[in-house]
C-alpha cells in the first residue's frame, strides 16, 4: 500500500463537498463506445460524518479515521490527494479478464467493465447454437484458483480509481493529472489520421508496383505530434457489488458466480494509460485463436485504434498469465503434441494475429518465478534496459527473458515447484514452453510460401517472460 493510499484511507471518514452528476466523467466523454448507461452518482460523499461540533470520542482501538480533515489547510489536503495518485512516470500493469457468454446471458454482471459486449462470430452457430460475445471483467478480489497467483487484484487501476468520485477536490486532482479535456479531442481525431495515413501508404505501394493512380490521399496532421502520447488516458468503470465510500449503489447486477442472484452494484472508476501501461489478459473460457484476437484488438476499450489509441499492446506488448498446466499437452519430447488442437495452436494463432502490428513482445507472466537468494539487488538495479511494469501494493512485473534482452537474467531466478538448477529453462518451465511454440511456429512457416529468398521470414512479435515480484 502506498503512502498516499494510507493517507487516503485515514481521511475517508469526513464529509467533503458533494459531486454533482454533471461534474462526473460521463462515459461517452471518455470513450465513444460507452452507451448512456451512466448511473446517477450525484452524491460523492466519502462517508457520512457526525456533527463537527461534537467532540471525537477516544476510541478503544487504534485511530483509523482522521475526522477533522476539512480543518486542514487546502494546500495540505491537496497534497494528500496527490499522494494517493499512482506515479505517472512509471508504466503500470492492469489485469482484465475476458469471458465468453451467450447472448441470453449478456446482461450486466458484478465486476463487468461497462463498454458493451464485443461480438464473437467465429463459432458455427448451426453447431453450437446461439451466437456469443466477449465481456471484459476485472479479477475477483479473492485469491484465484491458481496455486501461485497473487491474492486480490494487484492492478494499477485499483490505486487511485476511487478518487474520481470521492469528492470535488480529489476529482480535480485526477483531472489535473490525466488531462482528459486536452487529450479527448486529440484522441477522437486520431482514427481519421490513422486511416488517411494507411491509405497514403497503400498509394505508395501501388505506385511502386506500376498501378496508375490520380491523386495521393490527403493526410491530416498527426493530432499527437509534439506531445508525449504515453500520457493519453482511457477512463471507464466496472460494476462493484461491495459498498465503498466513493459512490452510492445505482442498479442491480447479476452476481458473477450465479445466474439468478442479484445484488446492488455501484461503479468503480479506473484509468489506464494504453500507450505506456501493460495490459495483462486473463482468459477464463475463450479459445484465444486468430478470431479472438481480431475482435479483441478492434474493440478493446483501453488501447484499440477504433477509439483513438495506437492499438492494443503497440510498442510495449501485451501479457498473458502463464498456466503451468499447459505443459501437460507435451511429452518430454516437447515437439510431440497430444491433440491437434491445443494451447500450442492458440499461441501460434496469437503470434499470427499480431504480425502486422507494432507489438514486439507477447509476455507470459510466470508467477512461479522467484529471485534466487544470492541475486544481489544492486545487480537488478543496474539492468536499466529491462522492462518493469508496476502494479499496486508493491507488486511489479520484471523482464526475465525476451528476444531483445536475451536470457542472461534466467540465472537470477528459480521456478517454484521445479527441482534442480535448470528450473528456469528445463522441462516444465516457461522457457521450455516458449521453445515448443517457436519450434511449431517455425515448422508452420516452412510449410507456407516464402518471400522468394528461400527462407521463412520470422516477424514480430516474439514471446517473453515476466516475473511477478513483491
Amino acid at each position: 500500500m502506498t503512502v498516499g493510499t494510507k493517507l487516503l484511507s485515514s481521511v475517508t471518514g469526513h464529509l467533503l463537498s458533494p459531486i454533482s452528476s454533471s461534474s462526473l466523467p460521463h462515459p461517452r466523454l471518455r470513450h465513444p463506445s460507452w452507451t448512456p448507461l451512466f448511473p446517477p452518482l450525484g452524491v460523492g460523499y466519502l462517508l457520512a460524518m457526525s456533527d463537527q461540533n461534537q467532540p471525537v470520542s477516544n476510541p478503544s482501538g487504534p485511530l483509523t479515521t482522521f475526522h477533522p480533515f476539512l480543518k486542514l489547510p487546502w494546500e495540505l489536503r491537496n497534497a494528500i490527494w496527490e499522494l494517493a495518485l499512482r506515479p505517472l512516470d512509471r508504466p503500470g500493469a492492469h489485469i482484465f479478464c475476458i469471458e465468453e457468454r451467450k447472448l441470453e446471458n449478456s446482461g450486466p454482471k458484478e465486476r463487468d467493465v461497462v463498454c458493451g459486449p464485443i461480438p464473437a462470430h467465429w463459432h458455427n452457430e448451426a453447431v453450437l447454437g446461439d451466437a456469443s460475445s466477449l465481456h471484459i471483467t476485472i479479477p475477483t478480489q479473492i485469491r484465484g484458483t491458481g496455486l501461485f497467483e497473487p491474492a486480490g487484484n494487484p492492478s494499477t487501476y485499483m490505486i487511485d480509481g476511487g478518487l474520481w468520485t470521492a469528492c470535488t477536490e480529489s476529482r480535480a486532482v485526477m483531472e489535473k493529472a490525466f488531462k482528459h479535456q486536452m487529450w479527448d479531442s486529440k484522441r477522437m481525431a486520431y482514427p481519421n489520421y490513422d486511416e488517411a495515413r494507411s491509405k497514403s501508404d497503400l498509394y505508395d505501394i501501388l505506385v511502386l508496383t506500376g498501378v496508375a493512380l490520380r491523386h495521393r490521399p490527403l493526410v491530416p496532421e498527426d493530432p499527437y505530434i509534439g506531445l508525449d502520447a504515453r500520457m493519453v488516458p482511457a477512463t471507464g468503470y466496472f460494476l462493484s457489488a461491495s459498498y465503498t465510500p466513493f459512490s452510492r449503489p445505482s442498479f442491480q447486477a447479476i452476481k458473477a458466480d450465479q445466474h439468478d442472484s442479484h445484488k446492488t452494484a455501484s461503479p468503480h472508476y479506473l484509468t489506464v494509460l494504453p500507450h505506456q501501461d501493460l495490459i495483462i489478459i486473463r482468459s477464463s473460457s475463450c479459445y484465444m485463436g486468430r478470431a479472438f484476437w481480431y475482435y479483441l484488438r478492434r474493440n478493446f476499450p483501453f488501447g484499440s485504434k477504433k477509439w483513438g489509441y495506437f492499438g492494443l499492446g503497440e510498442h510495449h506488448g501485451i501479457a498473458l498469465e502463464y498456466d503451468p498446466d499447459w505443459t501437460q499437452w507435451f511429452s518430454h519430447d516437447i515437439r510431440d503434441v497430444v491433440f491437434p488442437t491445443t494451447v500450442l495452436d492458440q499461441f501460434i494463432g496469437t503470434l499470427h494475429s499480431f504480425e502486422s502490428t507494432q507489438v514486439n513482445t507477447i509476455w507470459l507472466v510466470d508467477y512461479r518465478l522467484k529471485l534466487n537468494h544470492d541475486t544481489p539487488a544492486v545487480r537488478m538495479e543496474l539492468m536499466k534496459d529491462r522492462k518493469v511494469f508496476y502494479g499496486s501494493d508493491g507488486i511489479h512485473y520484471v523482464e526475465v527473458y525476451s528476444s531483445a534482452g536475451g536470457a542472461a537474467r534466467l540465472g537470477w531466478f528459480y521456478t517454484e515447484g521445479i527441482e534442480g538448477e535448470s528450473s528456469t529453462y528445463g522441462y516444465g518451465s516457461c522457457v521450455a514452453f516458449i521453445e515448443a511454440v517457436e519450434d511449431a511456429y517455425t515448422d508452420m512457416l516452412h510449410r507456407e510460401p516464402d518471400d522468394g529468398s528461400g527462407f521463412p521470414e520470422r516477424h514480430n512479435p516474439h514471446l517473453g517472460i515476466l516475473a511477478c515480484l513483491h
